[in-house]
């Protein structure tokens, strides 16, 4: 019987024939990529310091964005 999440995970994978391996395979490497952190992904995390800079952002320009995000307060 197996006792761990390793052990369990490889007798279900040795009961795969192995025509459908190939599947299983990818499937494992996105979930392996797409969730697990790396310590690539953690270090290079940069800064948005100076993203905006030069852009000219006017009052109208809030108006539009809480008009589109809260329309419900104009309903009144």
């Amino acid at each position: 019987m197996a006792t761990t999440y390793r052990d369990r995970i490889i007798n279900e994978i040795d009961s795969i024939p192995d025509a459908f391996l190939p599947d299983v395979y990818q499937m494992l490497h996105i979930l392996k990529t797409r969730f697990l952190p790396t310590e690539a992904g953690i270090k290079g995390r940069k800064s948005l310091e100076g993203i905006w800079q030069g852009a000219v952002i006017e009052e109208e320009n809030f108006a539009a964005a809480r008009r589109s995000l809260f329309s419900y307060e104009n309903r009144l």
